[in-house]
């Protein structure tokens, strides 16, 4: 086999369209279960979080701030 047909399904750094693909996916993935974690973390134990003094948005307020951090991943 030539050097050029081994490298003929690589891109760039090495590493196949598939593996990139899956590697993408699954970090994806993580970065949901992460978020969803995260709110149910922030839902679920509320004696221990200080009362809100400011705005009236109640809960939707927290997921208006923290639905950004979906778009860094």
């Amino acid at each position: 086999m030539t050097e050029g047909a081994s490298e003929q399904g690589r891109g760039i750094g090495g590493i196949s369209a598939r593996t990139a693909a899956w590697l993408a996916w699954s970090l994806a993935t993580l970065s949901l279960i992460m978020f969803v974690a995260n709110v149910a973390l922030y839902i679920l134990p509320p004696s221990a979080q200080p009362p809100i003094t400011w705005g009236t948005g109640g809960l939707s307020i927290v997921f208006v701030f923290m639905l950004p951090f979906l778009a860094f991943p």
